[in-house]
């Protein structure tokens, strides 16, 4: 008899070794903390010999899941957190990301809210840990692809965490110094409409290539002065480019490298104006100049000034010649 309970005792030992470990709860419910002979554990309900309502799945590398299980896959609401510190928290369906309000952060501190399908990001937000320069220099932000789940049975296969990919489509992309872009993305980088606000208010709106300022647009900075044009490469570069003033004066003509550059007409607001030519933003070259009471001058212009011969016509229409030296006239 001695004999039997030692050979009982020792088959007790061996099937304890050989099927996962588990504990019963009440009645309908089964609650089972069962480990795997390859190290991952869970721990939670199950019907019968699926996991099935909530619980918690450790995998041997370090990732858990804690949230709802449907016949043994990931179904319904719950959190993924990989060893590497990503996390995901939303809905899942059959072992994928499925959700209209999926919240995914990585370990770096960015932050995507929106909807999943299927696995794949769809429409949302992105809060972005890098500080872009601004206002003249934007910088792109990195893309990151989402992870994919393995199936699970009867033990789980850890999921991979995320890989950089390309941004395509329309994002909104908030830096944590408060600027922000909404518009679209090609390849990871700012191509198309868009329209990027820098957190001290300055805005812009128009076209994006390769993340810079490039096309048609319009910057309005955030002391009330506009620019409406044509950008390259950030730069103002346009024939017929518009820039206004708060204080309401107003430039309508040619840029070069976000200089005034070519011919333009420069009108003050009390009504004088200059039309002619300009060179790194100022009146050089031929131009005509008419100030507020109706007088006017046609001549050469040097640095704003006038200079060399020209002609001066009154408001009640008399004409004389005149000639001037680096602003003072001399005859």
């Amino acid at each position: 008899m001695r004999g039997q309970g030692i050979l009982f005792k020792i088959f007790t030992i061996l099937c304890l070794c050989t099927h996962p470990l588990y504990t019963l709860a009440e009645d309908d419910v089964v609650t089972k903390t069962v480990v795997f002979s390859n190290g991952d554990r869970y721990t939670g309900e199950y019907e019968g010999n699926t996991r099935t309502g909530r619980g918690i799945y450790t995998w041997l590398n370090g990732d858990t899941y804690e949230g709802d299980f449907f016949e043994g896959n990931l179904d319904g609401f719950g959190k993924y957190t990989w060893a590497n510190g990503d996390t995901y928290e939303g809905y899942y369906l059959n072992n994928l990301r499925d959700g209209e309000e999926g919240v995914y952060t990585w370990a770096n501190g960015d932050v995507f809210k929106g909807e999943f399908l299927e696995g794949q990001r769809g429409e949302g937000k992105i809060t972005r840990n890098p500080i872009p320069k601004a206002p003249t220099q934007l910088a792109q932000p990195k893309a990151i692809a989402p992870a994919a789940i393995a199936k699970m049975s009867p033990k789980l296969t850890p999921p991979k965490t995320t890989a950089p990919m390309s941004l395509e489509g329309e994002y909104s992309v908030t830096w944590r110094n408060g600027d922000n872009y909404q518009g679209e993305y090609f390849n990871n980088r700012r191509t198309g409409r868009g329209t990027y606000t820098w957190s001290n208010n300055d805005h812009y709106e128009g076209e994006f290539i390769d993340g810079k300022r490039d096309g048609f647009g319009i910057y309005t900075w955030a002391n009330g002065d506009r620019y409406e044009g044509t950008y390259i490469e950030n730069k103002r570069n346009d024939e017929s480019g518009v820039y206004t003033w708060s204080n309401g004066n107003r430039y309508e003509g040619g840029f070069i490298e976000n200089k005034i550059q070519g011919y333009g007409r420069l009108t003050w607001i009390d009504g004088e104006y200059y039309e002619g030519e300009f060179v790194n933003g100022e009146r050089t070259g031929k131009g005509i100049y008419v100030n507020g009471g109706g007088d006017r001058y046609e001549g050469q212009f040097k640095s704003g000034r006038r200079i060399g011969k020209g002609v001066l016509i009154s408001s009640s229409g008399d004409t004389q010649a005149v000639e001037y030296d680096n602003g003072r006239r001399i005859k």
